[in-house]
């Protein structure tokens, strides 16, 4: 089920979807140690990292990951790692935890093993994911330009790693089936065009063409989507 929150302006999306976020984590179930919430990169999530820094929760219980990376340095101009802590990692929010997906290995294929088991560790389900959508439909890094886009849809794997042409930075993504297992997902972008995607992706379209379809196939729970022109 997918519930659509349209907002007059896409700071006013970013607060909603702030509050939302706190609320998941004020909520985290009694006797867990930590609340666990995934984070899309990209630029329309920013305002709301910055929203959400300012919510009164407890950020030294709180652990931040991203749902993609680029396979960069968490230094890097490029790294989602790196915009989490600039932007999100402020004020009351400075002790969260951040637990990242790059390795020093050469490659995302290198590594995939070892984070793979590393997130093993890692409790779940999440309390919230926040997913962004491109305007070809991709989510974190699970595009259809991908070589091997269907392995990507079908693995079982907690993080996989897309076939990209070589003039692209490498990048790695949290799964289908690890994105979706959460108690709450929320979607966030804006404009007409995005929402003329995300609309054929909910009327059945197929993932490998708009990958964001197979997030609204296989999650357990409602998807709220948080829209602003």
């Amino acid at each position: 089920m997918v519930t659509r929150n349209e907002y007059v302006s896409r700071s006013a999306a970013a607060r909603a979807l702030a509050t939302a976020v706190a609320d998941s984590i004020r909520g985290c179930e009694a006797g867990e140690q930590r609340a666990r919430i995934v984070l899309c990169g990209g630029s329309s999530p920013i305002e709301m990292f910055g929203f959400l820094a300012d919510q009164a929760v407890p950020w030294d219980q709180v652990t931040v990951m991203p749902s993609d990376e680029r396979w960069v340095a968490p230094d890097h101009p490029d790294s989602n790692e790196r915009v989490l802590r600039e932007t999100l990692l402020q004020g009351p929010a400075t002790s969260a935890q951040v637990w990242g997906l790059y390795r020093a290995q050469a490659t995302p294929g290198q590594a995939v093993a070892e984070i793979n088991h590393d997130l093993a560790s890692v409790q779940t389900p999440f309390e919230h994911v926040v997913l962004g959508m491109g305007s070809d439909g991709h989510t974190a890094s699970i595009f259809p330009h991908a070589a091997n886009i269907e392995e990507l849809l079908a693995s079982c794997e907690r993080v996989v790693v897309p076939e990209l042409p070589t003039d692209e930075t490498p990048r790695i993504s949290l799964s289908v089936p690890c994105l979706v297992y959460s108690r709450a997902i929320s979607i966030l972008f804006f404009g007409d065009d995005k929402r003329a995607v995300f609309d054929r992706a909910a009327a059945g379209a197929p993932p490998t063409s708009l990958p964001i379809a197979s997030i609204l196939n296989h999650a357990p729970v409602p998807v709220n989507v948080y829209w602003a022109p």
